[in-house]
């Protein structure tokens, strides 16, 4: 039996909840902060390299797995007068990722990379096979995070991995033994590769290993945060969006909506944000073993303080990309 859960955060004083008090003052005091992003051509990916860029002074390096696609989206992003780079890579692939890996280091001129968002994901809606899936969500991120944690600031850095509601869901579901390994802030690599590839051969998952893909990539973020104590690792859960490849049907939060959330994880005040947790799509902390509606409830949406915050990161840097 689990004990109750200690992660949810209610709110009952006046005013915005303290996680959202998003500091005014550059959150990275090197200059410029820089961002990896995989997935970056499309629907939430797009968004996110959009609005860090445009929004926020981010130096954007687009991760895309189809190169074309990524030159036209990060021109797109340039033609509005912000920085974004494309970088061409599959995250299935663990030359690809180190080659990437070696682009971005040269184009920074051997400066760390501030940030790195995993956000290249399938899912049922266009992926019906479960190993596939399993190994672009969770195996792909551990491809990415191998070839770029080497080249990341240790002292700002920060890791987020796009995660998704399902994840805990499927955590809920699991017999004790399961929740204890997908939840502990002692699990290792290999007992998540270890339960992820049972798991599929059991067919011990849902929606063909989506669920089970998100879950095991939460617990990998757990892996990081102990690994990588200096640097901040978190999972974001954007909520459903529609509009985009992973729920192409219509939905009542956009693309845009859910890259607010993820933007949240890279912007908000280090001390508010615990090594290793998850965020929903309202910015506060979620807990790994049981879903939770993060879009109910009297919580201001994380998008509205965004949009209100005053950021003179942006102001500052604005023109050296402009």
């Amino acid at each position: 039996m689990l004990p109750p859960d200690p992660c949810i955060e209610d709110w009952t004083g006046p005013g915005l909840p303290p996680r959202y008090q998003l500091p005014g003052a550059p959150m990275y005091p090197d200059g410029a902060p820089s961002v990896f992003v995989t997935g970056g051509s499309s629907g939430i990916g797009y968004a996110l390299c959009r609005s860090l860029a445009l929004d926020h002074g981010f130096r954007v390096f687009m991760g895309c797995r189809d190169g074309d696609a990524g030159s036209r989206a990060a021109m797109r992003v340039e033609d509005e007068g912000a920085y974004c780079e494309n970088i061409e890579i599959d995250v299935t692939d663990d030359d690809a990722c180190e080659t990437a890996a070696v682009m971005v280091q040269s184009l920074l001129g051997f400066e760390p990379l501030t940030c790195l968002v995993n956000c290249a994901a399938v899912g049922h809606a266009t992926c019906s096979d479960g190993a596939k899936i399993v190994d672009v969500n969770l195996r792909g991120a551990k491809r990415v995070c191998d070839a770029f944690l080497p080249i990341m600031d240790e002292r700002f850095g920060r890791v987020v991995n796009v995660g998704a509601g399902g994840g805990a869901g499927y955590v809920e579901t699991c017999e004790d033994v399961a929740r204890r390994l997908l939840t502990s802030p002692d699990v290792r690599w290999d007992d998540v590769e270890a339960y992820a590839r049972g798991a599929l051969a059991a067919e011990v998952h849902d929606d063909q290993g989506y669920g089970l893909s998100k879950a095991c990539l939460a617990a990998f973020t757990l892996c990081l945060a102990r690994e990588h104590p200096k640097m901040l690792s978190v999972t974001a859960h954007p909520g459903v969006c529609g509009g985009t490849k992973m729920n192409p049907g219509a939905a009542d939060r956009t693309a845009e909506d859910g890259a607010k959330s993820v933007a949240f994880c890279l912007l908000a005040e280090r001390l508010k944000l615990g090594n290793g947790f998850l965020y929903g799509p309202d910015g506060l902390r979620s807990p790994l073993f049981a879903a939770r509606d993060a879009l109910c409830g009297n919580q201001p949406p994380v998008w509205v303080v965004l949009t209100k915050l005053e950021n003179s990161l942006a102001r500052s840097n604005r023109s050296r990309f402009g």
